[in-house]
Protein backbone atom coordinates (compact mmCIF):
# COMPACT_ATOMS: atom_id res chain seq x y z
CA UNK A 1 0.00 0.00 0.00
CA UNK A 2 0.92 3.36 -0.86
CA UNK A 3 0.37 7.03 0.26
CA UNK A 4 1.15 10.13 -0.95
CA UNK A 5 3.81 12.26 0.86
CA UNK A 6 2.57 16.10 1.04
CA UNK A 7 5.63 17.34 3.25
CA UNK A 8 9.11 14.68 2.67
CA UNK A 9 11.40 17.40 3.86
CA UNK A 10 14.16 14.63 3.14
CA UNK A 11 17.61 15.21 3.83
CA UNK A 12 19.91 14.33 0.62
CA UNK A 13 22.02 12.08 2.32
CA UNK A 14 19.65 9.92 3.38
CA UNK A 15 17.65 9.71 0.16
CA UNK A 16 18.82 6.68 -1.37
CA UNK A 17 16.29 7.31 -4.80
CA UNK A 18 18.87 10.99 -5.20
CA UNK A 19 21.96 9.24 -6.46
CA UNK A 20 20.14 6.02 -7.69
CA UNK A 21 20.76 7.40 -11.37
CA UNK A 22 24.22 7.91 -10.45
CA UNK A 23 25.04 4.35 -9.24
CA UNK A 24 27.30 1.86 -11.49
CA UNK A 25 25.12 -0.57 -13.39
CA UNK A 26 24.95 -4.19 -12.89
CA UNK A 27 27.31 -5.89 -15.02
CA UNK A 28 25.77 -8.02 -17.88
CA UNK A 29 27.03 -11.22 -16.08
CA UNK A 30 26.18 -9.94 -12.87
CA UNK A 31 22.89 -9.18 -13.35
CA UNK A 32 20.76 -9.21 -10.23
CA UNK A 33 17.47 -11.27 -10.76
CA UNK A 34 14.12 -12.93 -8.89
CA UNK A 35 13.42 -16.46 -7.50
CA UNK A 36 9.79 -17.14 -6.59
CA UNK A 37 9.68 -20.71 -5.12
CA UNK A 38 6.22 -21.38 -2.92
CA UNK A 39 6.21 -23.64 0.02
CA UNK A 40 2.82 -26.15 -0.09
CA UNK A 41 1.02 -27.37 3.30
CA UNK A 42 1.75 -24.44 5.27
CA UNK A 43 -0.62 -24.45 8.57
CA UNK A 44 -0.45 -22.31 11.48
CA UNK A 45 0.04 -23.88 14.80
CA UNK A 46 -2.69 -24.52 17.30
CA UNK A 47 -3.38 -24.33 20.83
CA UNK A 48 -0.90 -27.43 21.30
CA UNK A 49 -3.26 -28.10 24.29
CA UNK A 50 -1.31 -31.46 26.53
CA UNK A 51 1.70 -31.21 23.46
CA UNK A 52 5.31 -31.16 24.72
CA UNK A 53 7.80 -30.18 23.37
CA UNK A 54 5.53 -26.98 22.38
CA UNK A 55 6.40 -26.13 18.48
CA UNK A 56 7.40 -22.61 17.61
CA UNK A 57 7.78 -22.78 14.10
CA UNK A 58 5.12 -24.81 11.66
CA UNK A 59 7.19 -28.02 10.23
CA UNK A 60 7.02 -26.83 6.64
CA UNK A 61 8.11 -23.68 7.69
CA UNK A 62 11.28 -23.94 10.04
CA UNK A 63 13.76 -24.74 7.37
CA UNK A 64 12.79 -21.64 4.77
CA UNK A 65 12.59 -20.08 8.16
CA UNK A 66 15.46 -20.80 9.95
CA UNK A 67 17.61 -23.62 8.46
CA UNK A 68 20.81 -22.98 7.69
CA UNK A 69 22.24 -23.86 4.12
CA UNK A 70 25.64 -25.83 3.32
CA UNK A 71 28.32 -23.32 1.66
CA UNK A 72 28.72 -23.03 -1.55
CA UNK A 73 32.78 -23.47 -2.26
CA UNK A 74 32.23 -21.51 -5.60
CA UNK A 75 30.99 -18.47 -4.12
CA UNK A 76 32.84 -18.84 -1.03
CA UNK A 77 36.11 -18.34 -3.19
CA UNK A 78 34.28 -15.21 -5.23
CA UNK A 79 33.28 -13.40 -2.08
CA UNK A 80 35.11 -14.18 0.89
CA UNK A 81 35.74 -16.89 3.16
CA UNK A 82 34.71 -14.57 6.13
CA UNK A 83 31.14 -12.99 4.67
CA UNK A 84 30.11 -16.53 3.89
CA UNK A 85 30.66 -17.97 6.56
CA UNK A 86 28.21 -15.69 8.51
CA UNK A 87 24.75 -17.32 9.30
CA UNK A 88 21.36 -16.58 7.98
CA UNK A 89 19.45 -14.50 10.09
CA UNK A 90 15.80 -14.64 10.37
CA UNK A 91 13.83 -10.68 10.82
CA UNK A 92 11.06 -9.77 10.83
CA UNK A 93 8.77 -6.62 9.69
CA UNK A 94 5.97 -6.27 11.91
CA UNK A 95 3.03 -3.70 11.83
CA UNK A 96 2.45 -2.43 15.06
CA UNK A 97 -1.08 -2.22 14.41
CA UNK A 98 -1.95 -5.89 13.74
CA UNK A 99 -1.13 -5.95 17.51
CA UNK A 100 -3.46 -5.15 20.11
CA UNK A 101 -1.26 -3.99 22.29
CA UNK A 102 0.54 -1.99 19.46
CA UNK A 103 4.06 -0.65 20.31
CA UNK A 104 3.63 -1.70 23.82
CA UNK A 105 3.03 -5.70 22.20
CA UNK A 106 6.74 -5.07 20.36
CA UNK A 107 8.40 -3.65 23.16
CA UNK A 108 7.51 -7.13 25.49
CA UNK A 109 8.41 -9.48 22.40
CA UNK A 110 11.90 -10.38 24.01
CA UNK A 111 13.77 -9.32 21.08
CA UNK A 112 15.80 -7.35 19.57
CA UNK A 113 13.62 -4.34 17.51
CA UNK A 114 13.34 -1.39 16.38
CA UNK A 115 11.12 0.90 14.14
CA UNK A 116 11.78 2.12 10.64
CA UNK A 117 10.40 5.77 11.36
CA UNK A 118 12.75 7.82 13.37
CA UNK A 119 12.11 11.18 15.31
CA UNK A 120 8.36 12.54 15.91
CA UNK A 121 7.26 10.03 12.84
CA UNK A 122 8.57 7.02 15.63
CA UNK A 123 6.64 8.96 18.50
CA UNK A 124 3.52 10.16 17.07
CA UNK A 125 2.86 6.66 14.83
CA UNK A 126 4.66 4.19 17.08
CA UNK A 127 1.33 2.19 17.78
CA UNK A 128 1.42 2.10 13.70
CA UNK A 129 4.62 1.87 12.69
CA UNK A 130 6.69 -0.97 11.16
CA UNK A 131 9.51 -2.96 13.48
CA UNK A 132 11.88 -4.89 12.87
CA UNK A 133 12.78 -7.55 14.42
CA UNK A 134 15.14 -10.35 14.86
CA UNK A 135 13.46 -13.96 15.68
CA UNK A 136 14.97 -16.28 17.38
CA UNK A 137 13.39 -20.25 16.58
CA UNK A 138 12.83 -20.62 20.68
CA UNK A 139 11.18 -17.37 21.02
CA UNK A 140 7.52 -17.19 22.68
CA UNK A 141 6.79 -14.37 20.08
CA UNK A 142 7.64 -16.25 17.39
CA UNK A 143 5.30 -18.66 18.22
CA UNK A 144 2.87 -16.07 18.89
CA UNK A 145 3.51 -15.21 15.24
CA UNK A 146 3.02 -18.61 13.60
CA UNK A 147 -0.08 -19.55 15.80
CA UNK A 148 -3.96 -19.41 14.72
CA UNK A 149 -6.74 -20.43 17.57
CA UNK A 150 -10.14 -19.99 15.52
CA UNK A 151 -11.98 -20.31 19.21
CA UNK A 152 -9.89 -17.31 21.12
CA UNK A 153 -11.12 -13.65 20.68
CA UNK A 154 -9.25 -12.88 17.31
CA UNK A 155 -7.98 -9.59 19.02
CA UNK A 156 -5.67 -11.09 21.43
CA UNK A 157 -2.47 -10.75 19.67
CA UNK A 158 -0.15 -11.89 23.01
CA UNK A 159 -1.60 -15.69 22.00
CA UNK A 160 -2.35 -15.79 18.30
CA UNK A 161 -1.32 -13.73 15.39
CA UNK A 162 -0.91 -15.95 12.07
CA UNK A 163 -5.02 -15.01 11.00
CA UNK A 164 -3.60 -11.21 11.26
CA UNK A 165 -1.10 -11.21 8.79
CA UNK A 166 1.24 -9.52 10.81
CA UNK A 167 4.01 -8.92 8.33
CA UNK A 168 6.60 -10.31 5.97
CA UNK A 169 9.46 -12.41 7.04
CA UNK A 170 13.51 -12.26 5.71
CA UNK A 171 16.34 -14.07 5.59
CA UNK A 172 19.52 -12.21 5.61
CA UNK A 173 23.51 -12.76 5.82
CA UNK A 174 23.67 -9.19 7.34
CA UNK A 175 23.33 -8.14 10.63
CA UNK A 176 20.68 -5.98 12.56
CA UNK A 177 22.18 -2.82 11.73
CA UNK A 178 22.54 -3.25 8.15
CA UNK A 179 18.92 -4.42 7.54
CA UNK A 180 17.63 -1.34 9.05
CA UNK A 181 19.45 0.72 7.33
CA UNK A 182 19.00 -0.91 4.21
CA UNK A 183 14.79 -1.10 4.97
CA UNK A 184 14.69 2.71 6.10
CA UNK A 185 15.85 3.43 2.53
CA UNK A 186 11.78 2.42 1.16
CA UNK A 187 9.55 3.94 3.33
CA UNK A 188 9.42 6.47 0.90
CA UNK A 189 9.27 5.83 -2.55
CA UNK A 190 8.92 8.12 -5.96
CA UNK A 191 6.40 7.58 -8.61
CA UNK A 192 7.24 8.34 -12.38
CA UNK A 193 6.19 11.82 -11.98
CA UNK A 194 8.93 12.46 -9.40
CA UNK A 195 5.59 12.72 -6.16
CA UNK A 196 6.99 11.05 -3.46
CA UNK A 197 4.91 8.37 -0.83
CA UNK A 198 4.90 6.17 1.91
CA UNK A 199 5.15 2.93 1.00
CA UNK A 200 3.81 0.22 3.35
CA UNK A 201 5.91 -2.41 1.77
CA UNK A 202 5.94 -4.62 5.37
CA UNK A 203 2.12 -5.34 4.92
CA UNK A 204 1.41 -9.04 3.78
CA UNK A 205 -0.93 -8.18 0.93
CA UNK A 206 1.68 -5.16 -0.49
CA UNK A 207 5.03 -7.72 -0.30
CA UNK A 208 2.41 -10.53 -1.94
CA UNK A 209 2.71 -8.12 -5.46
CA UNK A 210 6.88 -8.85 -5.88
CA UNK A 211 5.96 -12.98 -6.17
CA UNK A 212 2.74 -12.42 -8.52
CA UNK A 213 3.40 -9.51 -10.75
CA UNK A 214 6.26 -9.47 -13.01
CA UNK A 215 5.44 -5.64 -13.17
CA UNK A 216 7.28 -5.07 -9.75
CA UNK A 217 10.54 -7.01 -10.61
CA UNK A 218 12.70 -3.61 -10.78
CA UNK A 219 11.89 -3.03 -7.23
CA UNK A 220 11.64 -6.29 -5.66
CA UNK A 221 15.62 -6.70 -6.91
CA UNK A 222 16.55 -3.21 -5.22
CA UNK A 223 14.54 -3.95 -1.83
CA UNK A 224 16.01 -7.55 -1.87
CA UNK A 225 19.59 -6.43 -2.21
CA UNK A 226 20.66 -5.56 1.28
CA UNK A 227 24.46 -5.41 0.24
CA UNK A 228 25.05 -9.17 1.77
CA UNK A 229 25.36 -12.18 -0.27
CA UNK A 230 23.87 -13.60 -1.78
CA UNK A 231 20.80 -11.14 -1.03
CA UNK A 232 17.73 -11.23 1.02
CA UNK A 233 15.45 -13.89 0.77
CA UNK A 234 11.38 -13.09 1.86
CA UNK A 235 9.27 -15.47 2.90
CA UNK A 236 5.98 -14.06 2.51
CA UNK A 237 2.84 -16.15 4.28
CA UNK A 238 -0.79 -16.43 2.75
CA UNK A 239 -2.55 -17.25 5.59
CA UNK A 240 -5.74 -18.22 4.15
CA UNK A 241 -4.49 -20.10 1.39
CA UNK A 242 -2.47 -22.40 3.20
CA UNK A 243 1.01 -21.81 1.60
CA UNK A 244 4.10 -19.56 1.87
CA UNK A 245 5.71 -17.98 -0.89
CA UNK A 246 9.54 -17.57 -1.05
CA UNK A 247 10.91 -14.43 -2.76
CA UNK A 248 15.05 -14.80 -3.42
CA UNK A 249 17.27 -12.02 -4.65
CA UNK A 250 20.32 -14.11 -7.04
CA UNK A 251 22.42 -13.45 -9.99
CA UNK A 252 21.58 -14.50 -13.19
CA UNK A 253 24.85 -14.63 -15.42
CA UNK A 254 23.02 -13.94 -18.51
CA UNK A 255 20.85 -11.49 -17.94
CA UNK A 256 21.03 -7.87 -19.39
CA UNK A 257 21.45 -4.64 -17.00
CA UNK A 258 18.36 -3.24 -16.03
CA UNK A 259 17.29 0.75 -15.09
CA UNK A 260 16.70 1.82 -11.81
CA UNK A 261 13.54 0.69 -10.50
CA UNK A 262 10.16 3.58 -10.20
CA UNK A 263 6.76 3.35 -8.63
CA UNK A 264 4.87 3.34 -11.91
CA UNK A 265 1.24 3.04 -12.59
CA UNK A 266 1.93 -0.69 -13.17
CA UNK A 267 3.62 -1.41 -9.89
CA UNK A 268 0.57 0.25 -8.36
CA UNK A 269 -1.55 -1.70 -10.59
CA UNK A 270 -0.09 -5.02 -8.84
CA UNK A 271 -0.15 -3.45 -5.31
CA UNK A 272 -3.77 -2.66 -5.63
CA UNK A 273 -4.68 -6.16 -6.99
CA UNK A 274 -2.41 -7.88 -4.55
CA UNK A 275 -4.47 -5.70 -1.58
CA UNK A 276 -8.00 -6.25 -2.82
CA UNK A 277 -7.54 -10.13 -3.28
CA UNK A 278 -6.43 -10.74 0.32
CA UNK A 279 -9.29 -8.32 1.62
CA UNK A 280 -11.17 -10.71 -0.60
CA UNK A 281 -9.72 -13.46 1.38
CA UNK A 282 -10.63 -12.49 4.57
CA UNK A 283 -14.19 -11.31 3.71
CA UNK A 284 -14.92 -14.80 2.31
CA UNK A 285 -13.31 -16.50 5.29
CA UNK A 286 -15.60 -14.53 7.57
CA UNK A 287 -18.60 -15.12 5.86
CA UNK A 288 -17.51 -19.31 5.64
CA UNK A 289 -18.27 -19.16 9.24
CA UNK A 290 -21.32 -18.24 9.19
CA UNK A 291 -22.24 -21.76 6.64
CA UNK A 292 -22.92 -24.81 8.37
CA UNK A 293 -19.81 -27.46 8.13
CA UNK A 294 -20.62 -29.60 4.54
CA UNK A 295 -23.69 -27.02 3.00
CA UNK A 296 -23.13 -26.68 -0.74
CA UNK A 297 -23.92 -23.08 -1.06
CA UNK A 298 -22.77 -20.75 -0.84
CA UNK A 299 -19.52 -21.57 -1.09
CA UNK A 300 -15.82 -19.74 -1.78
CA UNK A 301 -16.50 -19.22 -5.55
CA UNK A 302 -20.31 -17.98 -5.10
CA UNK A 303 -18.95 -15.59 -2.37
CA UNK A 304 -15.86 -14.15 -4.45
CA UNK A 305 -19.09 -13.62 -7.31
CA UNK A 306 -20.69 -12.08 -4.77
CA UNK A 307 -17.93 -9.63 -3.75
CA UNK A 308 -17.27 -8.95 -7.42
CA UNK A 309 -21.43 -7.91 -7.63
CA UNK A 310 -21.09 -5.78 -4.56
CA UNK A 311 -18.24 -3.42 -6.04
CA UNK A 312 -20.25 -2.70 -8.82
CA UNK A 313 -23.28 -2.34 -6.68
CA UNK A 314 -21.08 0.78 -4.57
CA UNK A 315 -19.70 -0.79 -2.36
CA UNK A 316 -16.40 0.44 -2.28
CA UNK A 317 -15.49 0.44 0.98
CA UNK A 318 -13.97 -2.56 2.43
CA UNK A 319 -15.47 -2.52 5.80
CA UNK A 320 -19.00 -2.05 4.31
CA UNK A 321 -18.36 -4.82 1.43
CA UNK A 322 -17.43 -6.38 4.24
CA UNK A 323 -20.58 -6.44 6.58
CA UNK A 324 -23.09 -6.67 2.76
CA UNK A 325 -21.63 -9.93 2.35
CA UNK A 326 -21.97 -11.14 5.91
CA UNK A 327 -25.80 -9.94 5.67
CA UNK A 328 -26.52 -11.01 2.77
CA UNK A 329 -24.86 -15.00 3.39
CA UNK A 330 -27.42 -14.67 6.67
CA UNK A 331 -30.56 -13.31 4.62
CA UNK A 332 -29.74 -15.96 2.14
CA UNK A 333 -29.51 -18.93 5.02
CA UNK A 334 -32.71 -18.24 6.39
CA UNK A 335 -34.36 -18.04 2.56
CA UNK A 336 -34.50 -14.56 2.33
CA UNK A 337 -32.31 -14.70 -0.68
CA UNK A 338 -34.78 -12.69 -2.58
CA UNK A 339 -35.54 -9.69 -0.68
CA UNK A 340 -31.57 -9.31 0.45
CA UNK A 341 -30.68 -8.85 -3.65
CA UNK A 342 -33.80 -6.39 -4.28
CA UNK A 343 -32.18 -4.01 -1.08
CA UNK A 344 -28.76 -4.57 -2.24
CA UNK A 345 -29.97 -3.66 -6.11
CA UNK A 346 -31.37 -0.44 -5.19
CA UNK A 347 -28.64 1.50 -5.89
CA UNK A 348 -30.17 5.30 -5.52
CA UNK A 349 -29.73 4.49 -2.14
CA UNK A 350 -26.36 4.76 -0.85
CA UNK A 351 -24.43 1.95 0.58
CA UNK A 352 -25.41 2.91 4.46
CA UNK A 353 -28.71 2.65 3.82
CA UNK A 354 -29.30 -0.45 2.43
CA UNK A 355 -27.27 -1.84 4.84
CA UNK A 356 -29.69 -0.78 7.20
CA UNK A 357 -32.73 -2.02 5.59
CA UNK A 358 -30.62 -5.17 5.09
CA UNK A 359 -29.57 -5.71 8.62
CA UNK A 360 -33.63 -5.11 9.58
CA UNK A 361 -34.11 -7.83 6.81
CA UNK A 362 -32.28 -10.27 8.42
CA UNK A 363 -33.64 -9.51 12.29
CA UNK A 364 -36.91 -9.77 10.90
CA UNK A 365 -37.82 -5.72 11.40
CA UNK A 366 -38.86 -5.63 7.76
Amino acid sequence: MTEPLKNPGLPPEDDYWLGIDAAPAASADQRPCLHIEDIPDVEPLDAQFGAWPLKNVPEALFEPLFGQPEADPDRAADSGAAEEAAPLKTYALIDAAKLHAGFDGIRNCGLPFRCLFQGEAAKELKDAAPYLVELAPDARFTRTLFTHIPDAPAHLSTLHLWHRNPGIFIRSRADFDAVWKHFRKFTRIRDENGKWFFFRFWEAATAQAFAAHADTIELAEAMLNDGSRPGQTWILISAGAGKATACKYCVDHRAVPAKPPRLTSEVLAAFDCEIEAEQDAQDIAAALELVSSGAAEPNEDSLRSSLKALRKLGFSAAGKRQEALSLFVRASLSGKHRGASEILHKTEQGPAIRLWHLKNLVEGKE
